[in-house]
C-alpha cells in the first residue's frame, strides 16, 4: 500500500531522527512496516524535504496536487498543523483522491464545525478517515479495557495535564470516552489566578467522574491520571511509561481498608513504539480485523467536549 505523508514536522518526520530504537514519527513507522511502501512527502519547507529525501529516499513535493498525481497513494497521512486539516482534506478530494484512506493527526480540525465538514466529505467521497488518538492503539489499552473493574463499580478520578485542552488533554478525553462511554455532564472550573488562566474541569460519565487539573505552574511534564474504584485503584503515567493496578487491602493496625502498596498489574505503555503500534492497527483495519483506531464519529464526540470547554 503506497503512502504519502503531508506535513513533515515533528510527528510526520522529526521526532525520531537519530533514535534507532524509537518509532515516534509517521515516516519511520510506515517505512518499517512491510504492508506499506513509503513513497513520498509533502511540505513547503525545503529543509524538511531534504531531510525526508536523505532519510527515506522518498519523492518530495511542495504541492499536494503534484504528489497525488505522481504517486497515486492508497493512504494519505495528514500531519500538518491542526488549522490546515480541513483545507488539506478538501484539496485531496478536489484532486481526485477518493475511495481510499486518510489518517489525520488529532483532533482532525480546529473546531467542531471543521471536523463535521470533514465527516461530510468522507461520506461524499467514500473515504475512510481515522484520527491519531494514539493511546487507544497501545498494547496496554486492551488490557485496561478488559480489566473487570471497568463496569463493576462507581469510580472517581483525577487527571493532570500541562499544555492545552485541544492538543494534549484531548488525548485523555478521548481515551476515557473509549473506556467509560458517554459523557453526561461537562463542568467548567476556569478562573483567573495571578493573571494565569487555570483550565480545570470535570467530566461525568454514567458510572463516575474525572477531575482534570491543569498544571501550568510546572516547568516539567506531568501527564498522568489516577482512578479509584470500590475494589481497585489504577495509576497511569505517560511520562513514566507505566500503567499500574492496585488492590484494596485491609490495614490490620487500624482495621480499615487501604490501597495496597503493592500493585497487582504493571503494564508498560510502550511509548517508544507509539506510532509503530498505530501502523499495526491500520494494517488490522485494512485486513478487516478488529482494531482500535479512532474514527471520525468518535473524534467528533471528543471535539464536542472540547467545544464546551473553550
Amino acid at each position: 500500500m503506497k503512502v504519502l505523508i503531508i506535513g513533515l514536522g515533528k510527528i510526520g518526520l522529526l521526532y525520531d531522527l537519530n533514535k534507532t530504537k524509537f518509532f515516534l514519527s509517521h515516516a519511520k513507522s510506515f517505512k518499517n512496516n512491510k504492508f506499506f511502501k513509503l513513497i513520498g512527502g509533502v511540505d513547503k519547507n525545503k529543509k524538511k524535504l531534504k531531510i525526508f529525501k536523505k532519510e527515506y529516499n522518498g519523492k518530495i513535493f511542495s504541492k499536494i496536487s503534484v504528489g497525488l498525481k505522481e504517486i497515486q497513494p492508497d493512504i494519505v497521512v495528514v500531519s500538518s498543523n491542526t488549522n490546515t486539516h480541513l483545507k488539506i482534506i478538501k484539496e485531496l478530494f478536489s484532486n481526485g483522491f477518493k475511495n481510499k484512506i486518510i489518517f489525520c493527526e488529532k483532533p482532525c480540525g480546529n473546531s467542531l464545525y471543521e471536523i463535521q465538514e470533514i465527516l461530510k466529505l468522507s461520506k461524499r467521497f467514500n473515504t475512510k478517515i481515522y484520527v491519531n488518538y494514539m493511546r487507544s492503539s497501545m498494547p496496554a489499552f486492551n488490557k485496561m479495557k478488559n480489566l473487570n473493574f471497568l463496569d463493576k463499580s462507581f469510580f472517581k478520578g483525577v487527571c493532570y495535564y500541562n499544555q492545552t485542552i485541544l492538543n494534549e488533554c484531548s488525548h485523555y478525553i478521548n481515551l476515557f470516552q473509549l473506556l467509560f462511554g458517554e459523557i453526561t455532564k461537562v463542568k467548567k472550573d476556569i478562573y483567573n489566578l495571578r493573571s494565569d488562566k487555570i483550565k480545570d474541569f470535570q467530566l461525568t460519565f454514567k458510572k463516575g467522574s474525572i477531575k482534570f487539573i491543569h498544571m501550568n505552574n510546572l516547568d516539567y511534564a506531568n501527564a498522568r491520571f489516577e482512578i479509584f474504584f470500590r475494589k481497585h485503584s489504577i495509576y497511569y503515567s505517560s511520562d513514566q511509561d507505566i500503567f499500574k493496578k492496585y488492590k484494596i487491602n485491609l490495614n490490620k493496625i487500624y482495621d480499615k481498608k487501604i490501597i495496597s502498596k503493592n500493585f497487582s498489574n504493571s503494564i508498560k505503555l510502550d511509548f517508544k513504539n507509539v506510532q509503530k503500534n498505530i501502523v499495526k492497527e491500520i494494517v488490522k483495519m485494512m485486513k478487516n480485523k478488529k482494531h482500535n483506531l479512532v474514527n471520525l464519529i468518535e473524534a467528533i464526540k471528543t471535539m464536542k467536549v472540547i467545544q464546551e470547554l473553550k
